[in-house]
């Protein structure tokens, strides 16, 4: 009987030996001891700009053997007194894609014992605003104490909605209109600075897509003169373009010419230090020169024309025909279409015919300025006339 009833107790004896008060009572048993989870953590928010805050979640984990620590990967906390040690492992910094956050860890412990081991806390950055990445540095108080143990430490700062301009182009508007030939094949060399302050990037593959549809022949070839761009530093976008020559003509065959044709944008994806991902996009107009044998031939044939207009006029007021009005036409013709592609090709003085602005430049606009230049005043007050009465048919 007493060897049952020492068997029996004995696995009660050994669940509530560990929670034995004082006075003898047997009280319910915790199922997990508490981790050790150090002390009190406050880091100050800051300000990327104006516009814009990052707050600081502190988040304990517990205390981890210092085995467990990458030590190579440490960033310094400049702790204003020496009885604490803190330490920024650089590894775990990363975005979450859930919460688009930018976290890192924090190591913590008195600078004697840190060797054996420290006290983690994870960090969540708890920004608002649209900003560059950048890297600001920041403040923060261990303890209760009054006043508490300060540290300052760098470290990066990442908008959840991305950088909104992380590349300039050396402008401060529009970038310059791009000729592209439409008879060959065409390439030109953008160079944009890194605009992340001090934060470096990795850049992704590049795309392109163009606004006037299938005027460029796919694919658009856009090359990178490196993928890791540092602080500051530059990169070389080259694009090399073949475009689909008749239409192209259609893009840029309109009378009034704007300054460009389409647009051409660039879409680079790139990754800031620390894991913060983003797109920018480079718009770039482009303007469509058709191929020099085309040219001269709009030339001719408009040229032509314009000055048989003029001698056919005079013909029916006179009833006479006059080559020497012919030859006059072919000249002024050639003449105005000259001296119009230097003023225009000078980009300070538009060349307009009845409120509408040629570009000497394209084929259309290069025929119909030869034939208006061409068939002199005559043709000029016949179509005055003309148009009143056209527009009033049209209403």
């Amino acid at each position: 009987m007493p060897k049952q009833w020492s068997t029996g107790w004995a696995p009660g004896v050994r669940a509530c030996a560990a929670a034995l008060v004082c006075a003898g009572a047997c009280l319910p048993c915790p199922a997990q001891a508490a981790p050790d989870l150090g002390m009190t953590i406050r880091i100050e928010s800051v300000h990327p700009d104006a516009n814009s805050t990052v707050a600081f979640d502190v988040k304990p984990i517990g205390k981890v053997p210092y085995s467990s620590i990458a030590q190579d990967a440490f960033i310094d906390v400049s702790m204003h007194e020496g009885s604490y040690r803190a330490e920024i492992d650089q590894n775990s910094m990363q975005t979450q894609i859930a919460s688009r956050r930018f976290v890192f860890t924090l190591y913590v412990n008195q600078s004697s014992l840190f060797s054996q081991g420290a006290y983690a806390y994870e960090i969540d950055e708890d920004a608002t605003g649209v900003f560059n990445d950048t890297l600001q540095s920041i403040n923060i108080h261990f303890g209760e104490d009054r006043p508490p143990v300060m540290g300052t430490v760098t470290v990066p700062l990442h908008s959840p909605y991305g950088a909104p301009n992380a590349f300039s182009t050396g402008t401060s508007g529009a970038l310059a209109v791009e000729p592209l030939h439409t008879g060959s094949e065409t390439s030109f060399t953008l160079t944009l600075t890194n605009n992340l302050q001090w934060l470096g990037a990795t850049l992704g593959t590049p795309t392109a897509s163009v606004t006037c549809d299938t005027c460029l022949r796919s694919p658009i070839g856009v090359h990178l003169s490196l993928n890791q761009l540092r602080p500051e530093g530059q990169v070389q976008v080259t694009v090399t373009t073949n475009p689909n020559m008749w239409k192209a003509m259609g893009a840029s065959s309109r009378p009034a010419a704007e300054t460009y044709d389409a647009v051409l944008n660039i879409s680079i994806p790139f990754t800031a230090e620390g894991g913060s991902a983003a797109t920018q996009t480079i718009a770039v107009p482009i303007k469509f020169s058709p191929p020099a044998p085309m040219m001269g031939l709009s030339v001719v044939i408009g040229t032509l024309l314009g000055a048989f207009l003029r001698a056919m006029l005079l013909f029916f007021s006179s009833r006479k025909w006059d080559w020497h009005e012919f030859v006059v036409g072919l000249v002024v013709a050639a003449l105005s279409w000259l001296v119009a592609l230097l003023i225009f090709s000078s980009g300070n003085t538009a060349v307009k015919v009845f409120g509408i602005t040629f570009d000497p430049t394209q084929l259309m606009s290069a025929f119909v300025l030869c034939v208006l230049a061409g068939g002199g005043p005559a043709l000029m007050k016949l179509l005055e006339n003309s148009l009143p009465k056209m527009g009033g048919k049209d209403s």
